[in-house]
């Protein structure tokens, strides 16, 4: 049952870290707003739960545990979970969820879970955060949340009442560096930090 554990460490991992992105103009969500606690969680039934999911990639793995979060915790009305956007037969893009919150309220989330390199040089990719992948910056994942991502409802679903980005993750500052005033507005101030340095270093 030791997979069973980690999926429960990360569950409430996923759920009780500080947000990523700070609020604005109430399309970031909050993590103060829910906590969780590990005899919430059924340790089998949320392993038999992820192992019919695909998480081969880590943003799939977080969406699963959100969705066991939705559907057997909060226990609210998921309308459309996944939901492929097509055009003339092809896929263009996916709404993550579609749910009734506790208020009674249409909402519609984008998740993801993201890590940031802080670096003093954008080389050119970027304002200053970097992720794993050399084109995934932090600029590049808000544009696409709140330019591409969270307008897709709009149109497809006039109902939804509320869109939100439910972000998780952590940045990465240069150890021997204080982080200056080059923080970027879109990241929330409790947002999780972690260090690097350079091997030479």
């Amino acid at each position: 049952m030791k997979y069973a554990q980690q999926f429960v460490r990360d569950l409430l991992w996923a759920v009780n870290s500080p947000s990523l992105l700070r609020t604005m103009n109430e399309h970031c969500c909050e993590s103060k707003v829910w906590t969780l606690q590990a005899q919430d969680i059924r340790a089998a039934h949320l392993f038999d739960f992820m192992a019919r999911k695909d998480a081969r990639s880590l943003g799939k793995y977080f969406e699963g545990l959100i969705s066991y979060w939705l559907h057997h915790l909060r226990k609210v009305d998921v309308l459309f979970e996944s939901f492929a956007i097509r055009e003339q037969k092809r896929t263009v893009g996916e709404i993550d969820f579609i749910f009734i919150d506790e208020q009674a309220k249409v909402t519609h989330w984008e998740v993801a879970v993201k890590f940031y390199l802080f670096s003093s040089i954008t080389h050119g990719l970027g304002r200053h955060y970097l992720g794993p992948n050399a084109v995934d910056t932090l600029d590049r994942k808000i544009d696409h949340v709140f330019g591409c991502q969270l307008p897709r409802s709009q149109e497809l679903f006039p109902n939804v009442e509320l869109r939100q980005a439910f972000v998780k993750g952590r940045v990465f500052y240069p150890l021997m560096q204080k982080r200056g005033l080059n923080e970027h507005p879109y990241l929330s101030s409790a947002h999780l930090e972690g260090a690097w340095l350079r091997h030479l270093e």
